[in-house]
């Protein structure tokens, strides 16, 4: 699933968009941030996907997660506020890969394997994204 990823995002957006491929400095805050982002989405898919899940838990769940962003920004505007201009690419990335976690979850039955893709997604975004911004 991580493959498909690479390939069917990563790549037509380095390609067509913007420089997507992390530089070799890069991929060192990129495995930091992946250690983050695995703890993070593989409880959230065994949460929200896993035995005994109720209805509405993935959407409550990412909810809870830009509430919490919204308050971050409110306890520090000024260094914060980027995360208000970034909110529609995290929603974008959030239906996305929801999706794509989605269908793993149906075919394999584990929520493990969209945790997977979820957090090295999150974590190359981020990491390639996110130096630009706060230059």
């Amino acid at each position: 699933m991580a493959g498909f990823g690479l390939v069917a995002l990563v790549w037509p957006i380095d390609a067509f968009l913007t420089s997507f491929l992390p530089g070799p400095e890069r991929v060192v805050l990129m495995l930091a941030m992946l250690v983050g982002t695995l703890l993070f989405f593989l409880s959230d898919e065994w949460i929200t996907r896993g035995e005994g899940t109720g209805r509405g838990a993935y959407v409550a769940s990412k909810l809870a997660f830009l509430v919490s962003l919204a308050i971050a920004v409110a306890l520090d505007f000024e260094r914060l506020f980027f995360l208000i201009i970034i909110v529609p690419v995290i929603v974008l990335f959030f239906l996305v890969y929801g999706l794509f976690s989605g269908w793993a979850y149906r075919r394999t039955g584990h929520p493990f394997v969209g945790g997977i893709a979820n957090a090295l997604a999150f974590a190359w975004a981020i990491a390639v994204t996110f130096p630009l911004l706060a230059a």
